[in-house]
Parts: structure tokens; sequence; C-alpha cells
């Protein structure tokens, strides 16, 4: 499992950071380290008290190690990702946004075993806390678990991508 959390202060309003991370059409974080091919983003809807947004993205990631492509569909380096993004907390000084990813173009026998054992568990969470009207403090934590038979570079990979997404969401914002 890799978990990696960052926190920082950056010089904007709680809302202007908000719409920064999921409502511009930018998706900057990615163009450094993928290839963005499709992004379909469908509009906030409120479930079970929450506002709830799903997302597909489909990318190419020249840098997935040949023991992971073995498990894709395409039996290349595209993955096609379902993004959920659930508030869990919405005031005017605080916000907690969690995501969870699923990868969608899994073979068909390991996209079975994969959603009912969990074994590829990708996790965000993102706390706005607005220290007044102009700074507001980020947090995100990041946690992959990815319980399928992995060599050292399948962990290197992981690691390295994570760091550097996270990274990149940062700098967005910055």
């Amino acid at each position: 499992m890799t978990i990696l959390e960052k926190t920082v202060c950056v010089n904007k309003s709680i809302d202007d950071v908000f719409d920064m991370f999921y409502e511009d059409k930018n998706v900057g974080i990615f163009n450094e380290h993928m290839q963005l091919i499709e992004f379909e983003k469908n509009d906030w809807v409120v479930k079970r008290k929450m506002k709830q947004r799903k997302e597909i993205i489909y990318v190419y990631i020249p840098d997935i190690p040949d023991e992971a492509v073995t498990y894709l569909n395409e039996k290349d380096k595209y993955l096609r990702i379902q993004v959920k993004n659930k508030i869990i907390t919405q005031t005017p000084t605080h916000q907690k946004i969690k995501t969870k990813f699923k990868i969608l173009n899994v073979n068909p026998f390991f996209k079975t075993i994969i959603n009912d054992l969990h074994i590829v568990d990708i996790k965000n969470t993102i706390t706005l806390d607005a220290k007044n009207t102009n700074d507001t403090d980020i947090k995100i934590k990041i946690k992959v678990s990815l319980n399928i038979p992995k060599t050292k570079k399948i962990n290197e990979f992981i690691s390295d991508l994570v760091n550097k997404l996270m990274n990149s969401a940062l700098a967005l914002v910055s």
C-alpha cells in the first residue's frame, strides 16, 4: 500500500481552490505524466444527502510496467478510469472531498475479481480549510492499494506516479 499526504497553504479563497480542482476544464495535472485521450465530466447530483459526480478519464501512460499491462483489455498502456467524487463536508470555511478511482478496462476475468475483492483500491481525499478570505490550507491524501502479484518495478511506478500527480495538483493551485 502506498500512502502519500501533503499539506500546503495557498493565497486563494476556498471557492477558487475548489473550482481549480473540480470545475475548471484545465486538466493540467495529467499533461506531464500521461496523454489524455478522453475526459467526460457529469454534473454534480445529490445522492444520499451528498453532492456527487462521476467522471471518465481515458489516458495513455507510457511508464506503466509491462507486468501490469497484461491485466488490461488492450494489452497496451491505456487506462480507462472512472472517478467518483463525493463532497463529504461543505461549509463556507471547510470542505472535504473524497474521490475513488476504478479502472474500467481490466481484462473481464480479472475485473470481477478486482471489483469483488477490492484488489485495486485507489482513494484520494482533499480537505480545504479557509484560514481567511484569501488563504486556504489544502491537505491532499492519496492511498493506493494494489493487491496483484507485483514487482519492485510496479511498486516504484505507483509511488512515483502518485507523487508526481500530487505535486502537479498542488502546483496547479499555487
